[in-house]
Parts: structure tokens; C-alpha cells; sequence
């Protein structure tokens, strides 16, 4: 029976439920912290559902409930507040706080809409006083951070004991209340990786820059990309439209003209595959793509992440372009 020196964990599976009788605050800040931590590690969306005696933890993590109590009996009580804050910085629970905070100060208007305050617009609140303030007030409202880092205190010295059960009346009987969905810091891996599949089996038109062959490829991994006809390693990637033989007439007209097709095929050359998934992603051209490779084409996942938020931004802005 969980009690103030007993936290027990139920493990049923994809769910894990935490009985800790200490209440809303506390358990909300126990809560946020371990849906943070089992978010960055699996790379997966948390939802996670909080009332004064219990913390729920719905994830599709193996072995979720042995993870759960390794963070509580591991990790150390004084880093518990800069993880939470940290995991806030992008947090939509604090958005809402930010825009009523903003409106007090008069850098909002008063009728204005909520959806529109979108993640742009909390970027550049951060680092500011506004933001500060939001931040501080969330924390009061929701979260008792001084007594969630003496209750881990409390359990790695074993003066509260925890112990892993199976699900219980007790643990059930707060499976059917509304929960919060903790998203991970960055991207899931799910989506990343069926991101790079739909790169990967996109076909490319392949236009060698010394004798204007046009073949075609996908990015296949460690490939190396020559013309079939010369052998040239200097071949330019673009959609298969766009390499239609009058288009592609125009492109060579001029030095100026020709440019992106030079650097396109420099990208080829060094980063192979992985300046074809680039070049092969919505809205992203020449000179994107090698932003993104200059910063990312060390780190596979990363650049996808990059990829996916270009074409987000894309998606977003196209419609306004001439």
C-alpha cells in the first residue's frame, strides 16, 4: 500500500503508474521530469497524467517501468530543477503563461488570439524579462520543485522505499482521467526514419556537368555517383521535371544560370547520398541543402531533422512567394 515512506511502480506494459501520495505540485514536477527524461531516451511522444496521489506514464519504451525507477532512485535532486526548466524552454505548458504574461505587459493586444502566438513568436520572447516571468509563474502554479528534489532525496537515502508491482485497483483507478502528451526535445525517430525512407526512394534526375548526360538514381547509401557515360564525378541532382531537355537548355545558358547546377553537383561529390536526400526533400534547393549539409552532413539524424524543418518551413511560407 503506497504511503509517505512507500512510492510503489506498476508496470502493465506500456503504462506505468507511479503511486506517490504528495501532491499536485510535487507530483507534477515528478511527473514532467520523467516523461522528459523517457522522451529524450526513446525518442518517442509521453503522455504523462498527474493528480495528488499518483503519476501515470503512458510510452511505447521497453521495460518503461525499470527505466522509471532508475531515474528516481539515480538521479541527483540538485539537477532536477535545471532539467525541468530546460525541458520548458520549448514547452507549449508555458506558452500559454508567456501570452497571458505578454498581455499584461502591453507587448500583446488583449483581443488578441492564442493560436497565433505561435513557436516563432516564443523564440523571441526568450532570454527576455517576459519570458522570465512567464517561466516563474508556470512553476509556482504547477510545480513544487523544492519538495519533488527532497522526495528524491528521501528515496535514494531509503528513507522512502520503492518497490515494482503489478497493476493494482489503486494504480487503475486513475487510467481513465485526461493526460498531457510530453513531446521529445527534438523530432521522433519514428518520423525521422520514415522521413529518410520517402528521401531515399525518391528517383532523381542525375545531369553530368561535362557532357550533359541525364540519367537517373536514388540515394542509396555509400554510392558514389558518376555520369555513364564519361565517368565524370562531377553530377548535378535535381527532380526529374526539372531536367526535361528544354529546361535543362535554359539552365546551361549562362554562368549565372548554371551555378546552382555547379554547386549541386560539388554536394553530390562530397556528400554523396546524403546530398541527394537533401536535394530530393520539398522546397529544398541547392542553396539549402548546403546550408543544412555544412551544418548537419556529420550527423545522419540531425540532418534529417534539418531536412524536416526546412520542409516545414516550406509548407508554411510557399504560398506567399511570387
Amino acid at each position: 500500500m503506497p504511503s509517505d515512506d512507500l512510492v510503489t511502480i506498476e508496470d502493465a506494459g506500456g503504462l506505468v503508474v507511479v503511486n506517490s501520495p504528495f501532491g499536485s505540485r510535487t507530483n507534477m514536477a515528478l511527473g514532467h521530469f520523467l516523461s522528459t527524461m523517457i522522451a529524450a531516451k526513446s525518442g518517442a511522444s509521453v503522455s504523462k497524467q498527474v493528480d495528488p496521489s499518483r503519476v501515470l506514464i503512458r510510452t511505447n519504451m521497453p521495460r518503461a517501468a525499470y527505466e522509471v525507477q532508475r531515474l528516481l532512485t539515480e538521479t541527483d535532486p540538485d539537477t532536477l530543477e535545471t532539467i525541468i526548466r530546460k525541458s520548458l524552454l520549448n514547452s507549449n505548458e508555458v506558452r500559454w503563461h508567456l501570452f497571458q504574461v505578454a498581455r499584461k505587459f502591453g507587448a500583446v493586444r488583449r483581443e488578441a488570439d492564442i493560436s497565433r502566438f505561435g513557436t516563432t513568436v516564443v523564440q523571441r520572447y526568450k532570454g527576455t524579462v517576459l519570458f522570465e516571468e512567464a517561466m516563474e509563474s508556470y512553476l509556482w502554479d504547477r510545480m513544487d520543485i523544492e519538495r519533488a528534489a527532497e522526495v528524491l532525496g528521501a528515496m535514494q537515502a531509503s528513507d522512502i522505499d520503492v518497490e515494482m508491482t503489478a497493476l493494482s485497483p489503486i494504480g487503475r483507478s486513475g487510467m481513465d482521467r485526461y493526460g498531457d502528451l510530453m513531446r521529445p526535445f527534438r523530432s521522433d525517430s519514428a518520423i525521422l526514419r520514415a522521413l529518410e525512407n520517402r528521401l531515399r526512394a525518391q528517383r532523381m534526375a542525375l545531369v553530368c556537368m561535362s557532357c550533359r548526360t541525364v540519367f537517373h538514381g536514388m540515394a542509396e547509401k555509400d554510392r558514389t555517383y558518376e555520369c555513364t557515360r564519361c565517368g565524370s564525378t562531377m553530377v548535378a541532382a535535381m527532380r526529374p521535371w526539372k531536367a526535361e531537355r528544354k529546361d535543362l537548355k535554359d539552365s546551361f545558358s549562362s554562368k549565372e544560370k548554371a551555378r546552382p547546377l555547379q554547386l549541386s553537383a560539388n554536394l553530390v561529390r562530397e556528400h554523396g547520398d546524403r546530398a541527394l536526400m537533401a536535394l530530393a526533400a520539398r522546397g529544398v534547393g541547392p542553396k539549402t541543402a548546403a546550408r543544412l549539409l555544412r551544418l548537419y552532413g556529420y550527423d545522419e539524424l540531425e540532418l534529417l531533422r534539418g531536412i524536416l524543418q526546412a520542409e516545414v518551413t516550406f509548407a508554411r511560407t510557399h504560398r506567399f512567394w511570387d
